[in-house]
């Protein structure tokens, strides 16, 4: 991984192999940064997308197995129990360019992934929501 900060935000490239969601967690922990937006694209070698149940309060996952164009990725990162937590959505394509998206659990990066962060100046937290059965934002 390789980052620059700007004035106010962060610029960031994820290599082939590494992991999206682990090492955007591990840089916002290095970081300190407690609340945020982010979007990137680039590309996967596969990633995990989920479907979230609203009657059954899950995620419903599916791992798709090829290699992959992000044409999208959006988030936001928020505190949960004093750790910064992501939660990003991507939409992906293969080689048919049929487009598929939903909750990104996972992914491996493809040739580059390109990451803009910007903190937010106060942190934001995510609670519990019995009728919904997610963590959702404290506002």
């Amino acid at each position: 991984m390789r980052y620059r900060k700007t004035t106010s935000n962060y610029v960031v490239r994820l290599e082939k192999g590494e992991l999206i969601m682990e090492s955007l967690t591990t840089l916002m922990e290095q970081f300190q940064v407690k609340s945020g937006f982010l979007y990137g694209l680039g590309g996967a070698l596969w990633a995990e997308l989920g479907f979230y149940s609203l009657e059954r309060q899950e995620y419903e996952f599916t791992k798709i197995d090829e290699l992959l164009e992000i044409s999208n990725m959006t988030g936001n990162i928020a505190l949960v129990d004093d750790e910064p937590f992501l939660h990003v959505h991507a939409t992906v394509a293969g080689r048919d360019l049929q487009a598929r998206a939903g909750h990104l659990k996972e992914a491996a990066v493809g040739g580059t992934v390109e990451v803009y962060i910007t903190p937010f100046e106060q942190s934001v937290e995510r609670v519990h929501d019995d009728e919904v059965g997610l963590k959702l934002l404290a506002l």
